[in-house]
């Protein structure tokens, strides 16, 4: 199987798993949080599936892995979950074994504070990607993109053009922070395409 399909069966398992198995272990309302804007599956559940390395032919050339992240799902939960996920593809079955992990912190207020903070970086940074692409005519992803941390705005530039504008982007992003009410953010670090990190003050 050629890595294409190997992608678009992978991209059938992970499906897979989110609509038939995640709703074993999570309730409507949880699901239906996770599509809320800024929120994120990943923050619950982690799901990718990727080739086995091991190249074991009895492994199906595909490992599905899931790991729990929510504390409000308990490990014991797990055990509601099959061993197993199949798919149809291409006019075939493929069977593959399924080995949840968990890895959920024990601290569910702790988490509901660092999920509520990552959500508000979130939407820090989408606002500022939509003000700068508009500001500068600049295609975020392929100009720039924006990281963050709990308390900082990363701008990465990613072509000699985007690198000019550097000081420009950093007053401008500056600039939309200080008409926010209660930030987070406490400082801005760029990174050019160069590999070239700075401290922006």
């Amino acid at each position: 199987m050629d890595i294409e399909h190997k992608q678009r069966l992978s991209s059938l398992v992970d499906e897979k798993i989110k609509k038939d198995i995640l709703p074993l272990i999570f309730t409507d309302q949880q699901l239906t949080e996770m599509q809320l804007p800024h929120h994120a599956l990943s923050d619950h559940a982690f799901i990718s599936t990727f080739p086995d390395r091991s190249g074991a032919a009895s492994s199906g050339y595909l490992v599905p892995h899931m790991d729990i992240r929510d504390p409000r799902i308990k490990k014991i939960d797990l055990n509601k979950l099959p061993s197993i996920v199949s798919v149809e593809f291409e006019g075939d079955k493929h069977t593959f074994l399924l080995r949840p992990t968990y890895s959920a912190p024990e601290d569910s207020q702790s988490w509901q504070q660092t999920l509520q903070l990552r959500y508000k970086m979130r939407r820090i940074s989408s606002d500022l990607i939509s003000s700068i692409t508009k500001e500068f005519n600049f295609v975020s992803k392929q100009d720039f993109r924006l990281g963050y941390n709990p308390d900082s705005i990363i701008l990465y530039t990613l072509n000699d053009t985007a690198d000019s504008q550097i000081p420009r982007i950093a007053r401008h992003i500056q600039s939309c922070l200080n008409e926010l009410q209660n930030s987070p953010v406490t400082k801005i670090q760029t990174q050019d395409s160069l590999k070239v990190k700075r401290d922006f003050n």
